[in-house]
């Protein structure tokens, strides 16, 4: 039976990377090798089409709505036609000596 002195450690297999099996040491997190994460979760990017989707068409919604406003503010109603009638002064009666 073969006994651990106290204090030491026994010695354990070197870890090695998940993706290509390259030695690691026991402070590291990526493979020096392949680049792989070693003790990290790499989470997914979250999903992008949505929310991109969602903004074009507001943007689109807003483009029409201003350009329905921008017709409405500046439609010409065509030509008024207002009558006039035209005043006639007469002149002053010359004063009298």
């Amino acid at each position: 039976m073969s006994a651990v002195p106290q204090g030491a450690t026994p010695a354990t297999a070197p870890e090695r990377c998940p993706r290509c099996s390259a030695p690691l040491h026991r402070e590291q997190d990526w493979c020096l090798q392949c680049g792989a994460a070693v003790h990290t979760r790499l989470v997914p990017t979250p999903p992008w089409r949505a929310p991109v989707a969602l903004v074009a068409a507001l943007v689109a919604l807003a483009l029409v709505l201003l350009a329905v406003a921008f017709v409405a503010l500046t439609r010409d109603a065509g030509p008024t036609t207002t009558t006039t009638t035209p005043q006639t002064t007469q002149a002053p009666a010359p004063a009298q000596p």
